[in-house]
């Protein structure tokens, strides 16, 4: 029962393989109005699918290794009831995205994000992140905060919680890499290996105290032990007492995966934020 925990735990949180979430053909009739983009950095290109509206910018991140079609659903629902322009992206390697010939460092990641981001015009920007994507935004509200206006955290993985419980324990890969790999599983490799670095790296990269945040935490246990449920819990609990100008939400019914399980509470929370 132990193993099975453990490799339960290694398949949770960080990676988020494809096989947890199915990669869903993206069309332009499947989105209100959206369209598919590819854009060249360089060695490689990203891949952005666009609902093209108004100021600001909703930017959707995925978690660990999920993709654009992690989203599709809060997407159609935005692009309905609010005005904004709302973007999101497949990361390098993941979805319609190409892997570079480099190792992962996510302040590449954000500065390719950045990148793409100029040459689409967008400037005034409501992050949105689930679980892994948190780090992806703490990144770069960091490295460009004049860009952001809200941050919106679905169930977030953040470094309180991984010195809490161990950085080695969560970089467990749960899929035999002496085979040949797919292009995410290569991506998530190599998301895996860079991990203690991305953890470095993000302390010294905090949340802005006068960037408004909301915590969504998810409203059921799905942890396979219940001091990591604790320490998960009050980690998001710590994220929001860090700032006057924050605050938590439950996703009641909902584990981890709040995009697919409770997207009425990110929609609801992103267009609270609009309001204000």
């Amino acid at each position: 029962m132990f193993m099975k925990k453990k490799f339960f735990i290694g398949t949770l949180l960080f990676l988020q393989y494809t096989h947890n979430y199915k990669t869903l053909p993206l069309t332009i009739n499947q989105i209100h109005h959206s369209k598919d983009t590819l854009i060249d950095i360089g060695d490689h290109k990203l891949h952005f699918v666009i609902t093209k509206a108004g100021e600001p910018t909703i930017l959707l991140e995925a978690g660990g290794g999920a993709d654009a079609s992690q989203w599709v659903e809060i997407q159609q629902k935005l692009a309905k009831e609010t005005n904004a322009t709302i973007i999101s992206y497949d990361r390098a390697g993941y979805g319609k995205s190409e892997l570079p010939n480099n190792s992962y460092d996510i302040k590449r990641e954000a500065q390719d994000l950045n990148r793409c981001l100029n040459a689409l015009g967008v400037h005034k920007i409501i992050l949105v992140g689930h679980s892994y994507g948190a780090f992806l935004n703490q990144a770069y509200q960091f490295m460009y905060p004049e860009n952001i206006q809200v941050i919106i955290l679905a169930d977030p993985n953040n470094i309180a919680f991984v010195d809490s419980v161990g950085i080695r324990i969560l970089m467990r890969i749960p899929f035999d890499t002496t085979k040949a790999l797919s292009i995410p599983q290569k991506a998530a490799v190599r998301q895996t290996i860079a991990l203690p670095h991305t953890i470095e790296t993000l302390r010294g990269m905090p949340f802005s105290g006068k960037i408004p945040i909301t915590v969504i935490s998810a409203g059921n246990d799905w942890w396979p032990f219940p001091q990591w449920n604790r320490w998960w819990k009050n980690s998001h609990q710590s994220i929001v007492n860090a700032s006057h100008n924050r605050k938590l939400l439950r996703a009641e019914g909902s584990a981890h995966n709040i995009p697919k399980e409770r997207p009425d509470v990110i929609v609801s929370a992103i267009i609270e934020m609009l309001k204000n």
